[in-house]
């Protein structure tokens, strides 16, 4: 049975969210600005231990992802530890950490049930630009792997990807030509 049900647009202006858990009978949204950037462990706990006691940000404005000894900071959040500009990189790249993100933050802001012995289920749709298309297959793969294993804001995850669907960027356009 499914958990959650996603939809991801890592688009260059915004990161569309679209998703829906299973106890709910309306999808809902987030919007995340486009920045990522990966920095240390270090950076993190030094930031965290510094400033990140001031107020009580929702946990959109404090999003960070950890995977194989990795730390990616995510949207609004990137904007603290200089986020570098990556329009000229790959969205496919990219996209697997926004992916774990709106993983973790739908788990946090829905309170779906996480227990360490059953994973969570998910159906995901993605969104690539037709120049990345062809690495959908890659994308996927490595996703799984990713989804196996990982921490968002602390919050340990296991995720089993149980259907993916990959559309290029405007192929509604495409089809409706």
């Amino acid at each position: 049975m499914t958990d959650i049900y996603l939809s991801v647009d890592v688009g260059g202006s915004q990161t569309k969210i679209i998703y829906q858990v299973d106890d709910q009978t309306k999808p809902n949204y987030v919007l995340l600005p486009p920045a990522i950037e990966e920095i240390t462990k270090d950076k993190l706990n030094f930031f965290m231990e510094r400033l990140g006691w001031i107020g009580s940000p929702s946990p959109d404005q404090q999003l960070w992802v950890e995977w194989n000894n990795r730390v990616v900071v995510l949207g609004e959040f990137a904007a603290n530890f200089d986020a570098l500009d990556r329009i000229k990189e790959l969205k496919y790249e990219n996209a697997l950490w926004k992916v774990l993100g709106a993983v973790g933050l739908i788990v946090e802001l829905s309170l779906v049930k996480v227990t360490a012995k059953k994973p969570i289920n998910l159906e995901l749709a993605l969104l690539l630009p037709w120049n990345e298309y062809s690495d959908r297959r890659r994308f996927e793969e490595q996703l799984r792997v990713m989804l196996a294993n990982f921490t968002v804001r602390k919050q340990y995850l296991k995720v089993n990807l149980e259907r993916f669907l990959c559309r290029p960027e405007g192929g509604g356009l495409a089809v409706g030509c």
